[in-house]
Formats: structure tokens, sequence, C-alpha cells
């Protein structure tokens, strides 16, 4: 399995309004692509970075290729919605993780 991890610090202001619009807009937009299996959504409680509420989005996979289909293809024009929506509001990260 991979997992395409999205880490996002959204300024406090914002935060209930972004986490109801990744929940009912972008994850499942994101899903939709086929590219992954599943998605999950977490908070981050410690550390606290003051002023902002952190969260994590999951996505699995169960290959290379469909990750990189999903970058090709998708995350370009995903991302491009999250920022024109949350723009100056957000820091994001993105990682890849492999079981082992």
């Amino acid at each position: 399995m991979l997992y395409y991890v999205v880490h996002v610090y959204i300024e406090e202001a914002v935060a209930t309004r972004w986490l109801d619009w990744m929940t009912s807009v972008h994850v499942p937009d994101v899903l939709r692509t086929r590219c992954f299996d599943s998605a999950r959504l977490s908070q981050l409680l410690e550390p606290v970075r003051p002023g902002y509420k952190a969260y994590q989005v999951q996505y699995v996979t169960t290959s290379a290729d469909r990750l990189e289909e999903y970058r090709q293809r998708h995350a370009a024009h995903l991302q491009d919605e999250h920022t024109q929506k949350f723009a100056g509001r957000f820091v994001a990260s993105r990682y890849v993780y492999r079981d082992l």
C-alpha cells in the first residue's frame, strides 16, 4: 500500500468552512479520480501552531502507477481549486509513505 498524505495548517478563522468543503467536495473529488481506494481525514492535536488548526488527509492506493496518474492528470487542477478557495489562509505539504 502507498499513502499520499497531505498535511494542512489552516487559519482558525476559516477552519470550519475548510473542513466542510474538504469533506463534502474536495476529498470526494479526489476519490472520483479512481486513483485512490480510500481517504481518511484526521486533526492534529499536538503540537499546536497558534492561530491555526492542523489536519492531514491520507489517501490510500495500491500502486505507484495510480499515484503517478493522480499526480500527472489530476493533482494540479484539484490543488488549484483548493488554493483559489483558501488562498493565503493555509500551508500545505505532501508526503508519500509505504507499508513496510
